[in-house]
């Protein structure tokens, strides 16, 4: 039996904004609550409720010392299950360490998601001088050669 798509197109504000905080810490591991008010527009005490709620369930980490946060241990793990149970992982990991192999120059795999490309798999080269991105890291999808190729086989919409 599966979801009705009405159902699925909803959505709860609260989750949404939580995942909205979770975002902040792609671009910056470490943030204060004053830097998630200015990434978010949250206000202060939406943003204390909400990291509250995202400590109490692993999500984040506080330095009380510092007054700061990190990404906690259940995001980590959570990553650890999408990386095994993502087969192209698997399949293209291999590939991407010959690559590396034969010409010393970093291999990676980008998806699309939206209007961004995401680095689903990467391998790191042997040159002294390279570009650097991380896995799990978003980029426009307008930049770059890799998305080129994506746009070159995306639908027109994504084009427009």
């Amino acid at each position: 039996m599966g979801i009705p798509k009405k159902q699925i197109e909803r959505h709860v504000d609260a989750v949404l904004a939580a995942m909205a905080i979770l975002d902040c810490f792609l671009t910056k591991p470490v943030l204060g609550v004053q830097e998630i008010m200015k990434a978010t527009g949250f206000t202060r005490n939406r943003v204390i409720r909400l990291t509250g709620t995202l400590l109490c369930h692993g999500s984040l980490m506080l330095s009380e010392k510092q007054g700061r946060f990190t990404i906690g241990p259940k995001c980590h793990a959570l990553g650890k299950v999408f990386d095994q149970s993502n087969s192209l992982i698997a399949l293209v990991r291999p590939v991407l360490k010959r690559l590396v192999l034969s010409t010393g120059e970093s291999a990676s795999l980008f998806i699309r998601e939206g209007l961004e490309r995401f680095v689903l798999a990467r391998e790191e080269g042997t040159q002294s001088i390279r570009y650097t991105v991380k896995e799990g890291q978003r980029m426009d999808l307008i930049f770059g050669s890799s998305s080129k190729v994506i746009a070159a086989f995306s639908p027109p919409e994504v084009l427009a």
